[in-house]
């Protein structure tokens, strides 16, 4: 298993981003967080090289 961690931040704007992998073989899941200069927080999360019938 593989997993992946980095977090950027921008202090002049305000922006951070947070983003988290993990995997094994083949298949993975990553979830990245982005606050906003606004302080929303967006997400988006991210499954990777998964077959249909698995869904």
């Amino acid at each position: 298993m593989v997993i992946k961690d980095s977090k950027e931040a921008d202090k002049t704007t305000g922006q951070a981003t947070h983003k988290i992998s993990k995997g094994m073989h083949e298949k993975g899941h990553s979830v990245m967080r982005k606050l906003g200069t606004d302080g929303k927080v967006d997400t988006v999360q991210t499954l990777h090289n998964l077959n249909e019938g698995y869904l």
